[in-house]
């Protein structure tokens, strides 16, 4: 999940650093204000306003990366025993964070067009969630994209049954081979996405940089949230990546980045299918950066995966995606 360092724009980014010391001076080692620095923060809105996501920069806190992002949504509105629900599979970082909430979690199917909405509605008859865990596009671990019809759908639900969409966003910027890679927010008429984007797998890790929009009524609680956990990200990486942005053209270096992944992706398709398909069970997937394979039965994953390590092979067995699994054949 981590990646290549070849297209780190380093000697850009270095640029901006410097700009930003040169510009800003010594206030950029102050204390910056809870919401984070209100330039990146415009410049964010009109980033998203490119994805189809109309908001102000308002309702934008800046984030130390999408972990972050999940935890302080937890922390901000989640209480013990209340109920979460999330795909199967999926990120092992969040299904951790619940649970330190005490969050009852419930997984909810995937299918090949997304999250399966008839199990999903069998569930809402019964329970109540606080908020349903989604990545839309091109999720972690599958690499399956949502249909259209199911991201209407998931918003026409939450506004029915009075809950709230968390969509973890990390690399929706790239079509790969989705008819809609469009973010869930884009369609949120409703009110009822709170859209966590980071910037991870498209820019670079190590900067822990990303954003969560917010709804207004839950706006207060997060702010709180997030100062209670860093009190704001560090003003010199918010403020470099605001001249980065403004700078550097940040829509050439999404092409450029985005040809290299296609390239990857493709390359990868094709050879996993060419070389494992008669022997794993592939999951279809739309794009992304993951494969989800499944072993015959009889097989460990575990085992499977300390195998390949032998041969300098690094996968990741199926255990870290599912809240409760049996019967483990599946890796990454």
């Amino acid at each position: 999940g981590i990646p290549s360092k070849d297209v780190f724009p380093i000697e850009h980014f270095k640029s901006a650093v410097n700009m930003a010391l040169s510009e800003e001076g010594s206030s950029i080692f102050e204390y910056d204000e809870g919401l984070g620095f209100d330039d990146l923060r415009q410049k964010m809105v009109a980033y998203l306003e490119d994805r189809g996501i109309r908001t102000i920069k308002e309702n934008v806190q800046i984030i130390s990366g999408a972990q972050q992002g999940i935890d302080i949504i937890c922390k901000g509105i989640i209480n013990y025993s209340d109920v979460v629900f999330v795909e199967e599979p999926t990120y092992s970082g969040a299904i951790q964070v619940f649970k330190s909430r005490g969050a009852k979690i419930i997984s909810i199917p995937m299918l090949d067009d997304g999250i399966d909405i008839g199990i999903l509605k069998l569930k809402l008859e019964k329970i109540k969630p606080k908020l349903i865990y989604t990545m839309p596009n091109f999720q972690n671990p599958t690499g399956i994209s949502y249909s259209t019809y199911k991201k209407k759908k998931l918003i026409e639900l939450a506004e029915k049954y009075d809950f709230y969409i968390v969509e973890d966003d990390f690399i929706s910027d790239f079509k790969f081979e989705s008819e809609d890679n469009k973010p869930l927010k884009s369609y949120d008429d409703k009110n009822r996405v709170i859209y966590i984007k980071s910037f991870s797998k498209i820019l670079m890790p190590g900067l822990r940089i990303g954003i969560v929009d917010v709804p207004n009524e839950l706006l207060k609680k997060v702010l709180w949230a997030k100062y209670s956990s860093d009190i704001s990200t560090p003003g010199l990486i918010q403020k470099s990546m605001y001249y980065y942005m403004e700078y550097f053209n940040w829509n050439n270096y999404l092409d450029s980045v985005e040809k290299v992944y296609n390239q990857k992706y493709t390359l990868a398709k094709k050879l996993i299918n060419e070389k494992l398909s008669g022997r794993l069970k592939i999951r279809n997937s739309n794009g992304g950066i993951n494969f989800f394979l499944e072993l015959p039965r009889g097989y460990s994953s575990q085992d499977f995966t300390d195998f390949l390590l032998d041969k300098g092979v690094s996968v990741i067995p199926g255990t870290y995606f599912f809240d409760n699994l049996l019967d483990d054949r599946f890796f990454r």
